[in-house]
């Protein structure tokens, strides 16, 4: 009996005993911390992505020179310029290598000018060129196909809707603007009714 009197004893008098030490007290403030911690997460995330967003690199735009331009004479060529005989010599198409772009410039015998300039896309999007050119003056667009307009400039786009992300198959450059539907923005609308 001397040994259960020791250990209520023990218990009496504050000291702990092998039972009680082994219960915790239960956190009064741990659902308050949640919610905070929840919360900076989330700014957090938000915040990065942002700043990522923002240092993402924005493709360097590089035009042919000016005397590969529409309503240019023709040039002096350089040696890497090959030149394709048309049939009705009306416009001969002539390609160049330039800063590791392909070039078409279309010259019309009769004017003995440049009328069209094409450079082949690598990498640029409709984003890249809007950021480049600002707002677009218009659009044309038959099922995956659309022109985008910048007055003389014009991006070809192949593919299912047009984002900024869409990717520009080529770049042209033309003598004269093209008429076309007012530029009205990205929509997201389906074309089905």
């Amino acid at each position: 009996m001397a040994t259960n009197l020791s250990t209520t004893n023990h218990a009496l008098v504050g000291m702990p005993t092998r039972q009680a030490s082994l219960v915790q007290p239960k956190p009064v403030l741990r659902g308050w911390l949640i919610v905070p911690t929840i919360f900076v997460g989330m700014v957090s995330l938000i915040v990065g992505t942002m700043t990522l967003c923002r240092l993402t690199v924005v493709t360097v735009m590089v035009e042919p020179p000016p005397q590969y331009l529409p309503g240019n004479p023709i040039p002096t060529f350089p040696e890497n310029i090959h030149c394709l005989p048309s049939r009705f010599d009306i416009e001969v198409p002539c390609n160049i290598d330039y800063d590791g772009k392909r070039i078409v410039m279309n010259f019309s015998t009769s004017k003995r000018e440049i009328v069209h300039t094409t450079v082949w896309n690598h990498g640029y999007r409709v984003g890249d060129m809007i950021l480049a050119w600002g707002t677009p003056s218009g659009y044309y667009q038959s099922g995956k196909l659309v022109y985008v307009y910048w007055g003389t400039r014009t991006v070809f786009v192949y593919g299912k809707g047009l984002h900024p992300s869409s990717f520009v198959q080529t770049i042209e450059y033309l003598a004269e603007p093209i008429r076309s539907v007012r530029w009205r923005g990205f929509t997201n609308r389906s074309s089905r009714t």
